[in-house]
């Protein structure tokens, strides 16, 4: 659930991107959808772990 600051930014957001002023029940909805989309893409927080230490290990074979 998006926080009650986080709406009113998003709906500021939006309408400065599209010129389309929301209602709370828009704003509501299109905020949570984006945050479930987000955490469906970035649920898996031992993803960006191996990727930074992946990262790491070839830095240090150019070293």
């Amino acid at each position: 659930m998006v926080s009650r600051e986080g709406l009113v930014k998003f709906k500021e957001l939006y309408a400065k991107r599209y010129g389309v002023e929301l209602t709370e029940k828009e704003v509501s909805e299109k905020a949570n959808q984006l945050l479930n989309f987000y955490r469906a893409v970035f649920r898996e927080p031992t993803n960006i772990k191996i990727n930074i230490t992946y990262e790491q290990k070839i830095r240090s074979k150019k070293n």
